[in-house]
């Protein structure tokens, strides 16, 4: 349920699939990659040979929507299309044994580094930023494959030889103990996963054999099962069920109870050969265009944009508090949104937490110090839309009509509100009427300004 100046909207839930569309992808560290079907565990091929993948490590989609692999014996990240699996290059080359990799919101790499015990950041085109995570074997010690972003925008990092889980928040650099080492007598900390409720981290103990939820906001560690063997790397199947690594097969487990139902890929199954991680991937969505509609909300004198059709009915229907101004953009879908674009989040400050009844919209890294500040008067209701990015002020070819926008200038009395408008000359009416001029902020393939 998405709050909208206190109108609700519901969605409908999607439909179940009925044919399985996802590989799994297992990363045999004495062999290579191997890819199967992810309903039946029905073996397919291997991903690449083993000269090429030597040591395979963590699995991961990147921000272009292609699959990235370490090979932890080359020392390389490698890169291969997420529909056809051909080989596309060499993305890095680094040292220290990297091991798990993980993209945060702006598309920048980081790659764990086993012997290093440090982690790594690069820019989307692949070049060594900094080292965020320093060698300091008193709080991380061979940092390991399960590398991910946590629900709170945290890098979480298990430390395979620490037998902990460290912290790190890019937005203040700071580094932190999230499961201190040996808690719940774990050893070997290996796998983590982003649990479907958006606030736990699955948490794999490859040396104790064992499988935790991890609450990131109140740090609780739950066990849910001790009855794993080596237990390393753990996925959602599509089915909604865990699969986890154990004993060198893939096991499925039931995600409440941690009860084992069945094998999904057998020891040995295609070749495959010390399993150390699992990534379930489905083909590309296509891009969806979408057009983002202009509201202007009468009882409160405030402009609003939306991209969802199931709300702008909504908005629609109740025509005595919402009218449409004209104004209108196209954009796409946030999920499978093209190459060069970036997905627009939204945020709702609620009068009922002291906010001004508002909304607040930005690129990835608005969205990410926005939730690092933990202020609760924003209240997050996913991505929008996905457009194109102004460079220098100027918008590309491909997307040539810019949407500027404007501020109020009425945070002084909690009634802040910004406005997207299409065209400049409604861009500098808004200027004269004592708006905030604020520049372009979206570029847009087509767009048409309003009456209002």
């Amino acid at each position: 349920m998405a709050a909208l100046f206190g109108l609700s909207i519901w969605t409908p839930l999607a439909s179940a699939q009925t044919v399985c569309p996802s590989r799994l992808f297992v990363s045999g560290y004495a062999s290579t990659v191997h890819v199967y079907d992810a309903c039946t565990g029905a073996f397919q091929r291997t991903l690449d040979s083993r000269t090429r993948i030597n040591g395979a490590q963590a699995i991961k989609l990147g921000p272009d929507g292609h699959i990235y692999v370490v090979s932890e014996n080359t020392q390389k990240i490698l890169k291969y299309h997420r529909d056809t699996l051909d080989f596309l290059g060499e993305y890095v080359t680094t040292n220290g044994n990297p091991t798990g990799i993980a993209f945060d919101s702006q598309g920048r790499l980081y790659i764990g580094r086993y012997e290093a015990s440090a982690v790594s950041r690069y820019s989307r085109a692949g070049a060594l930023i900094d080292e965020p995570v320093a060698r300091n074997t008193a709080v991380l010690f061979g940092p390991d494959n399960g590398l991910t972003f946590g629900p709170d925008g945290k890098l979480y990092i298990p430390g395979y030889d620490s037998n902990n889980v460290v912290s790190y928040d890019p937005v203040t650099g700071a580094v932190a103990v999230a499961i201190p080492s040996g808690a719940q007598n774990t050893a070997g900390s290996r796998g983590l996963l982003v649990a479907k409720d958006n606030q736990h981290l699955w948490f794999t103990a490859e040396l104790s054999g064992q499988l935790f939820k991890f609450n990131v906001a109140s740090k609780a560690l739950t066990l849910v099962t001790a009855a794993l063997i080596r237990p390393t790397g753990i996925a959602y199947a599509p089915d909604g069920n865990l699969l986890v690594v154990s004993g060198g097969a893939v096991a499925k487990l039931d995600p409440a109870t941690g009860a084992r139902l069945g094998t999904v890929v057998a020891v040995g199954s295609g070749g495959l050969s010390l399993p150390t991680y699992i990534a379930v991937i489905g083909p590309k969505v296509s891009s969806t265009a979408v057009e983002v509609i202009e509201y202007f909300n009468i009882g409160l004198n405030k402009y609003f944009i939306t991209g969802r059709t199931a709300e702008q009915a909504a908005l629609d229907g109740v025509p005595a508090a919402f009218r449409r101004t004209g104004a209108r953009f196209t954009a796409w879908a946030a999920a499978g949104a093209p190459e060069g674009t970036e997905p627009i989040c939204r945020f709702y400050l609620p009068p009922a937490k002291g906010g001004p009844n508002s909304h607040f919209y930005g690129r990835p890294a608005d969205c990410d110090l926005v939730r690092a500040t933990g202020n609760p008067v924003f209240e997050y209701e996913g991505e929008d839309f996905a457009v194109a990015i102004p460079l220098n002020g100027v918008c590309p070819s491909s997307t040539p009509f810019t949407v500027y926008r404007s501020f109020n200038n009425r945070s002084a009395q909690n009634d802040g509100n910004h406005r997207y408008t299409v065209a400049a000359a409604r861009y500098n009416e808004m200027t004269g009427k004592g708006w905030v001029p604020e520049g372009p902020v979206f570029c847009a393939a087509n767009a048409a300004d309003g009456t209002e």
